[in-house]
């Protein structure tokens, strides 16, 4: 049903059918690459082999040989507790004749996710990594980032050291990036997760896997939790599938933090589609504040440019003139750019035998075959703006009117 909703062109109303596979099966190939497919989020090779692998004939299995547990053993899993002590998840042994778990080993299952699961992001950077993009810098450091960074004003205004993110705009514009910019600013430990990430196939698994990922914050903090595609888990209460509900409560229930103490712990999310994120999760408190992140600015094209052609063969290119012609281009859409027109040259030089560079020629021709990505998002993003009228998506529609602006 979601491929045939997919093929449709309804990944909205796919979603939930695709996330309902993934609560029975998280391991499945098919329904992460249908769900990479709803999401607009591009496919390795690998995922869509193990999707549609070859038909073989399987080759007969020798049973495995009986598993002995030791007199005495239990079996769980240690993880590491800030003081340096180890905890251990038991669990009663199979056929121990102990409650009514399960009697076999293959009756178990997945085990839930523990903290040591989540484990942070090594690689640092910092909104100076950020190529242009000086409209949301500034917006970021106005209402997020100065008033965590300065002590002594955050005491004077009582202002708690934790709070919520909202990052929104078109696919492929750079949100994840931004986000792990917003935890280098910080001195924040970034722990990164998708929906995908999250769910688990066991009835409650997949909020345990969200219970043990706050907990790793709150071990970590200064943290901040960057939950992506939060529009596959945290749309509308009419829209969303009944599977999914017990999640967004858990996740409800882990930013109000009743029994834990989230200071230190900021929370941030990314969406195509804001409109249809759950009201109760932009509520004071939670996802409190949302940031609008448009395609790459002029400056931030270029660099774009200049980076993807690092290590390539190119002559003669002008990352100026690309950036002028590439108006409304994603990150996304400036790397396949990028890379149609190093395919022109790199046909040319298996032909002649000879390395050819890349030149303004193959980007003049590539530009006749990639086009914008961005321009149904928008298209349904004015149409937002037009009928919301509270003041939610102001940014946005600065943005549409400079854009009408610019092409007069």
């Amino acid at each position: 049903m979601a491929e045939l909703l997919l093929d449709g062109g309804d990944p909205s109303a796919a979603i939930p059918h695709i996330a309902t596979a993934l609560q029975q099966d998280s391991e499945s190939a098919k329904a992460k690459e249908l769900m990479s497919r709803a999401l607009g989020t591009p496919v390795s090779p690998a995922e869509a082999a193990a999707a549609h692998p070859p038909e073989e004939t399987p080759a007969p299995v020798e049973p495995p040989p009986e598993r002995k547990p030791e007199p005495g053993a239990g079996v769980g899993f240690g993880f590491s507790e800030p003081d340096g002590g180890v905890a251990t998840m038991g669990r009663e042994e199979p056929g121990s004749g102990h409650g009514n778990g399960p009697t076999s080993w293959s009756d178990i299952g997945p085990d839930p996710l523990m903290p040591a699961d989540f484990p942070p992001e090594r690689e640092r950077v910092t909104l100076d990594d950020v190529a242009g993009m000086r409209n949301v810098k500034d917006r970021l450091n106005a209402s997020f980032l100065m008033p965590m960074r300065n002590e002594e004003l955050r005491k004077a205004y009582a202002k708690s050291l934790r709070g919520g993110l909202l990052l929104y705009g078109p696919p492929g514009c750079g949100k994840t990036f931004i986000a792990k910019a917003v935890a280098g600013e910080m001195g924040a430990k970034f722990l990164s997760v998708s929906v995908a990430d999250i769910l688990d196939s066991k009835t409650g698994g997949s909020e345990a896997n969200l219970q043990a990922l706050f907990r790793q914050a709150r071990q970590y903090r200064p943290s901040v939790v960057f939950l992506d595609e939060l529009d596959a888990m945290g749309g509308r209460r009419g829209a969303a599938s009944s599977v999914l509900r017990p999640l967004v409560t858990q996740l409800l229930t882990e930013l109000d933090s009743v029994e834990e103490d989230n200071e230190g712990v900021f929370f941030l999310a990314a969406t195509n589609h804001p409109w249809d994120i759950d009201s109760a999760l932009k509520r004071p408190g939670r996802l409190d504040r949302m940031l609008f992140v448009p395609p790459p600015d002029k400056e931030a094209r270029a660099t774009v440019v200049t980076t993807a052609l690092k290590d390539r063969p190119a002559s003669g290119i002008d990352d100026d003139k690309i950036a002028k012609h590439t108006e409304g281009f994603s990150g996304a859409d400036l790397a396949h750019l990028v890379d149609t027109a190093a395919e022109r040259a790199l046909l040319d030089s298996a032909r002649s035998g000879q390395v050819r560079p890349i030149t303004m020629d193959d980007f003049r021709e590539a530009l006749g075959e990639v086009r914008p990505s961005t321009g149904p998002w928008l298209e349904t993003a004015k149409n937002v703006v037009e009928f919301s009228g509270d003041g939610s998506y102001d940014e946005l529609a600065t943005y549409i009117r400079s854009q009408r602006r610019s092409r007069r």
